[in-house]
């Protein structure tokens, strides 16, 4: 994975997109990006959308409709996420509905700073 330096690495692990608030975050991003308020660039991974699936395609055009393909990235399903946290500034949980987090706790070993809903 090519990220230029300076850029904010913002990741989140799910695999729903109504669930884990993946519409909210696209969304949330948009309006992030048309407050031109942010001071670094930055762009988002997404981890755990099985590549061919329904929550995929409809994520991939969430995105597109927000105008957002170059700042949100869908990495599909993945067994390397110790080494996307190791390079993640910030950890996002927009879920709609969560017990305990794995994937918070997985964060938070990581000393990340944890973003969730």
């Amino acid at each position: 994975m090519d990220i230029p330096k300076g850029v904010v690495v913002l990741t989140t692990i799910g695999f729903n997109i109504r669930i884990k608030g993946f519409d909210i975050l696209v969304k949330s991003i948009q309006s992030l990006m048309d407050s031109n308020r942010l001071k670094n660039d930055i762009i988002v991974l997404v981890i755990g959308i099985s590549e061919n699936s329904e929550d995929s395609n409809s994520l991939r055009q969430l995105i597109a409709e927000a105008g957002l393909n170059r700042k949100i990235m869908s990495l599909g399903i993945r067994n390397d996420i110790n080494d996307i946290l190791n390079i993640s500034d910030i950890y996002l949980q927009p879920s709609r509905t969560e017990g305990l987090s794995l994937s918070i706790m997985e964060a938070l070993n990581y000393s990340l700073p944890v973003i969730g809903t």
